[in-house]
């Protein structure tokens, strides 16, 4: 009940939190592209990148992945933070890992491999 009427008399208290919130998924989300990346010997910039290059996206789709799954915030904050990209793009990488995973994709299971330990 008390925590009912702190809530009332600070209505700035959801801003705060959701500030917070968003610093710590923004964080979380940059060092998760920088452990991929180091794991796979890119930059942080080549995962960020607009290639197409296969390893790149396959980078790039495993860091959507691990982030929906790890729930390093919405669809449209981690596609912001990965490049500018539409949050659909998001939903695409996740499900195409999901797809990789389950199909045994030779080139996939390299990343998957070297990069499984950073989701839950």
């Amino acid at each position: 009940m008390n925590s009912m009427i702190l809530l009332i008399h600070q209505p700035n208290f959801y801003v705060r939190v959701s500030m917070d919130m968003k610093r710590n998924h923004k964080e979380k989300l940059e060092y998760l592209i920088q452990e991929v990346a180091r794991l796979l010997d890119l930059t942080p910039e080549m995962i960020k990148a607009k290639s197409r290059k296969r390893e790149l996206v396959m980078a790039r789709q495993f860091v959507c992945y691990a982030a929906y799954v790890n729930g390093y915030g919405s669809l449209k904050f981690i596609a912001n933070e990965i490049g500018g990209l539409h949050y659909s793009t998001i939903i695409h990488g996740r499900d195409t890992v999901k797809d990789l995973v389950e199909s045994k994709n030779r080139e996939f299971m390299i990343v998957w491999n070297a990069c499984r330990h950073l989701t839950k």
